[in-house]
């Protein structure tokens, strides 16, 4: 009777302790799992949208300030003597009430006043302290700086400054321009990044110091943690970096990037316990439901990499700007054609003086353009014809075999589409013209052969004035 007890208690105690066992291993499993998935996952890709809002609300002053210093108002004002102080008071209130700024400020070279919105807060000197930033800036290089400052304007409030030079067309000094935000308002934009991102995020100087932080009260020290100086001192410039430490016998996980507009690093920071948390909860009041969320996470993880991997291949095939294929896959279908000896017809077209459009208007709206032309494609074309970016403002058109007189057709069309493009009008004011070539592969001819064949009638088509339609020989 004893050696049965003993038996089934001895069953018992193993199933428990196997049980125990197989329910801790997976509890590791799925901590490793969760370990990982925050340090080459959740924390980079958090650092990386955190730092893309920063640009969006912290970085804004920056192109606030490139606006004012190249104001034609603002220079003339300067120029012509500073006459009327009530006109560049209005100009600088409308620019506060804009843009949301804290201040904005002018400090004239020739009379080294320094203007806000209310008129004249004072007059800058070289041997003052708190106006040592107008001459760095003045001896500077770049055309600008950020810095962290006292606003005297605004009851010496902590404020971050983008200070813009303001330089005539003889390349003479005028003085410098710009607008502060307050750090107040950076601090609660962190607190929401935070919230957002379940991550705690601070910004230190080369010091060491704790500038901003998402938490009311700082929850590092960093001027005291030697291993987070280590971190700073060996951070790349301008490149994220992710980092792994303990301090008071916690495990932290830290993503830093150096934003080098403000002269600051950003960290982004998770405590392993705190991710941690819900398992360690978990462990031994929900032993099956753990076990059951170890599964689903596997699954969910195997299903997710297939899923990545897929979108991976299809990402590998489309051009990101246009949404169009891109030339590595219009280069394997086109080598598809030709195995199978296919009779088919491209239809190479170039967007003319392209390269003017983005010196005079800028490269965001060049990519529209290129984005306007690609749908004007689309829509023009049949489904089935194939539709790639050739590079840079060159697209082309992969057609079944084709009559030229109909391929001469389907090209013009699509010239005369898009001069007539009204949305194009609209933004670059005037129309916009594509030369076009268009060819039909020939018997035994190589892909080299082909190409060169209709690169020769794109430039014919140029020579010939732009604006047309060649077909090649």
């Amino acid at each position: 009777m004893l050696n049965k007890q003993t038996m089934i208690l001895s069953t018992i105690l193993l199933l428990f302790f196997g049980f125990c066992f197989t329910s801790y291993s997976s509890y590791k499993i799925a901590a490793e799992i969760t370990k990982e998935e925050v340090k080459h996952k959740s924390l980079p890709l958090s650092s990386d949208n955190i730092y893309s809002e920063i640009q969006r609300d912290l970085l804004k002053p920056n192109l606030i300030s490139s606006f004012m210093s190249n104001d034609t108002f603002l220079k003339n004002w300067i120029i012509d003597g500073e006459k009327n102080i009530n006109n560049i008071k209005d100009y600088l209130e409308m620019i506060e009430k804009k843009y949301q700024a804290s201040i904005s400020f002018l400090v004239s070279e020739k009379t080294k006043a320094y203007y806000y919105s209310k008129g004249i807060l004072k007059y800058v000197s070289a041997s003052n302290e708190r106006d040592i930033w107008f001459y760095r800036v003045k001896a500077s290089h770049s055309d600008y700086e950020s810095n962290i400052d006292l606003s005297l304007a605004n009851n010496d409030a902590l404020t971050i400054f983008t200070n813009f030079k303001i330089i005539d067309k003889n390349g003479n000094f005028l003085g410098v321009t710009g607008v502060g935000l307050e750090t107040n308002h950076v601090a609660n934009l962190l607190k929401q990044y935070k919230k957002k991102y379940k991550h705690d995020i601070y910004f230190v100087n080369s010091k060491y110091e704790v500038v901003l932080s998402s938490n009311d009260k700082e929850k590092i020290k960093v001027s005291k943690i030697a291993k987070l100086k280590e971190i700073i001192d060996n951070a790349s410039l301008g490149n994220k970096e992710f980092y792994e430490y303990v301090f008071e016998d916690e495990n932290y996980y830290l993503n830093i990037r150096y934003i080098d507009e403000l002269d600051l690093f950003l960290f982004v920071e998770t405590k392993e316990k705190d991710f941690l948390k819900k398992l360690n909860e978990n462990l031994f009041s929900e032993i099956l439901i753990a076990f059951s969320v170890v599964v689903v996470i596997l699954i969910f993880t195997y299903f997710y990499f297939f899923t990545y991997q897929k979108n991976l291949e299809e990402f590998a095939k489309i051009d990101k700007l246009t949404s169009l294929y891109n030339r590595n896959i219009f280069d394997i279908e086109f080598v598809k054609l030709i195995e199978k000896n296919n009779k088919f017809s491209i239809i190479l077209l170039d967007i003319d003086d392209f390269k003017f459009i983005n010196d005079t208007y800028g490269h965001k709206i060049g990519d529209e353009i290129l984005i306007i032309v690609s749908k004007i494609l689309k829509a023009t074309l049949r489904k089935d014809d194939f539709i790639a970016r050739w590079g840079g403002e060159e697209f082309i058109i992969l057609l079944n075999e084709t009559s030229n007189d109909n391929l001469f057709k389907i090209a013009d069309n699509i010239r005369v589409v898009i001069k007539e493009n009204k949305q194009i009008r609209n933004i670059i004011k005037k129309e916009l013209t594509v030369s076009v070539s268009i060819a039909t592969l020939k018997d035994n001819e190589t892909k080299d052969e082909f190409f060169i064949r209709v690169d020769k009638t794109l430039y014919k088509a140029k020579n010939k004035g732009k604006n047309r339609v060649e077909i090649s020989e």
